[in-house]
């Protein structure tokens, strides 16, 4: 059961591997730190399906499986320190270091004193060699989620992006905890178990779907994300066009009759500024004329309805979000043609 699954999904680790590298390489634009960052995770995973490889075909070794999941964990710490300071402070960076120079000298140690026999057994691996890798484990898993808890306490705003991001960071913590606990496993694993493998391979897996997932906001944004003060999504360049039309359009803010942009900059989180570009590149209209367009096609609407039927062209206006008959016949003309009144004649025969 071991060797085929984990033939199959080693190469599968490998195959999604370079699909992240391609994908944050053409995707990914800035910050340029936490680019290079998921770069280097991409290298990690693409080294452990190779190790993977090299372990079905030839023996299992440890610098190509285990040394990976230092730069893994290594790269998280500094992206998360990141998306909490945007920067990475010293402390963080030291301790980074620290790690990866201690499981560089663990496999140096048990490669060249212990001499262990290359294959997977790894229950010869000295009790203390064992506990300092638990140590520091626990210490990564740690740290880790008390940068995400202070990234999740700075995102009090409740926009679309903050749901995003808040469900993103979940994901990758649990799937963290999980992985961090389980690379421990394999210093328990055994010829005749390869369970603690297979199970360490998946959960790359499963974090390479995860990275592959982020929000699409995040590959074009210079988000700024500090513990001391709120989320900022004003900060965007671009909006992206689903946030849009779930507000403007699904929740019909265009019906509310004191609708403006500062009123609706604030409700999705945006500048007005981007706000106006995205609206006149993708509808080729100003907030306003988007406004009184979407009102005179849900008069039409209102018009074919019952619900409508005993009222005056004055209250199927404000229905509409018209302050006024003068403002509904001025933008029917517009943007329909002819006048309300000649048009309900029409539908109603």
């Amino acid at each position: 059961m071991g060797f085929n699954a984990i033939d199959y999904f080693a190469f599968l680790l490998l195959s999604l591997s370079i699909i992240l590298f391609f994908d944050v390489l053409y995707k990914f634009k800035r910050p340029v730190t936490l680019r290079y960052l998921l770069l280097m995770v991409s290298f990690g995973f693409f080294w452990k399906g190779l190790g993977f490889f090299y372990y079905l075909n030839f023996s299992f070794n440890r610098w190509l499986i285990e040394f990976p999941n230092t730069i893994l964990a290594s790269c998280l710490v500094l992206i998360l320190a990141h998306l909490k300071d945007h920067k990475i402070k010293s402390k963080y960076l030291a301790y980074c270091v620290l790690i990866t120079l201690t499981q560089f000298s663990i496999l140096f140690y048990i490669s060249f004193f212990e001499q262990l026999p290359s294959h997977i057994p790894s229950m010869q691996v000295s009790v203390s060699i064992k506990m300092i890798r638990i140590i520091y484990s626990i210490s990564t898993i740690s740290i880790c989620i008390f940068l995400i808890f202070k990234i999740l306490s700075a995102l009090k705003q409740t926009n679309d992006y903050i749901k995003q991001l808040k469900n993103w960071y979940f994901i990758l913590s649990f799937i963290f905890v999980i992985y961090a606990f389980e690379f421990t496993s394999i210093d328990f694993a055994s010829s005749a178990n390869n369970f603690p493998l297979l199970l360490n391979i998946c959960m790359n897996i499963l974090y390479v779907i995860a990275i592959l997932y982020r929000p699409n906001f995040i590959n074009n944004s210079n988000i700024k994300l500090k513990a001391n003060t709120s989320f900022n999504i004003k900060e965007l360049d671009n909006m992206d066009d689903a946030i849009f039309i779930n507000h403007f359009f699904y929740q019909k803010y265009y019906l509310k009759m004191d609708a403006n942009m500062e009123d609706f900059a604030e409700t999705v989180g945006f500048k007005s500024e981007v706000i106006r570009k995205h609206i006149t590149t993708n509808y080729q209209l100003s907030f306003i004329e988007l406004i009184n367009k979407n009102r005179v096609l849900a008069f039409l609407e209102l018009v074919k309805s019952d619900k409508v039927k005993n009222y005056t062209i004055e209250g199927i206006a404000k229905e509409c979000g018209f302050s006024s008959r003068f403002h509904l016949y001025n933008n029917f003309k517009k943007f329909h043609g002819g006048t309300p009144g000649d048009y309900i004649k029409t539908i109603q025969g």
